[in-house]
């Protein structure tokens, strides 16, 4: 009877883990969206295009991330540096199955974090983080680079530039990880991105 309560807390407690993760996800995605119309509202409409902006950047993010960005930052690393963008359960997100996506990932297992997220959660989670960065700072190339740029740019982003400081904070095997480094606000992994970002954009 005990050992069933305790299974029954668990999955409990996984369960409302991952519905929590989900709808903070749809609020950063909502977000996200919404710093487009912040952008119009300030700057007038000859800035519409900050709309579609913000909406490419949520599409690129949920596409590349998927196939490898997610592994990028989030995979066992190599060497601490990187997260290994072939590990398997991440590459295409396990090949889009059922089973890949419901699985619990890597880290999110008792050995680390013991949080029980699955892979299709987390993923959704830091996707979301990731398109909101680019979307927060890129005001700054409205009217000044051709969107066709924005848009080879932004793939960069979500394979290298964003996952970088993600993989080293965020990644149990990370190298500042390992070192004792925690951030639980995401203050260093996305600012690290967003500071990368605008040098990138100025040079």
């Amino acid at each position: 009877m005990i050992s069933g309560l305790i299974d029954y807390l668990t999955l409990s407690r996984i369960l409302i883990n991952n519905l929590w993760v989900i709808i903070a996800a749809i609020f950063v995605f909502i977000m996200t969206i919404a710093v487009g119309f912040l952008e119009i509202g300030e700057l007038g409409n000859k800035y519409k295009n900050s709309l579609l902006k913000t909406i490419v950047i949520s599409g690129t993010a949920i596409f590349v991330m998927a196939i490898i960005g997610f592994n990028t930052a989030f995979a066992p690393t190599v060497d601490g540096i990187i997260g290994n963008p072939f590990y398997k359960s991440g590459f295409f997100l396990g090949g889009f199955s059922s089973g890949s996506i419901n699985a619990t990932w890597w880290s999110m297992t008792g050995k680390y974090f013991n949080t029980g997220l699955k892979l299709g959660t987390y993923y959704l989670f830091e996707t979301a983080f990731a398109a909101v960065t680019l979307a927060l700072v890129g005001v700054i190339v409205l009217k000044k680079m051709k969107f066709k740029a924005f848009f080879i740019f932004s793939i960069v982003y979500f394979v290298i530039i964003w996952n970088l400081p993600a993989a080293w904070i965020w990644n149990p095997t990370g190298w500042l990880y390992k070192m004792g480094m925690r951030d639980f606000a995401g203050g260093p992994g996305c600012s690290w991105s967003r500071s990368s970002r605008r040098i990138g954009n100025c040079v």
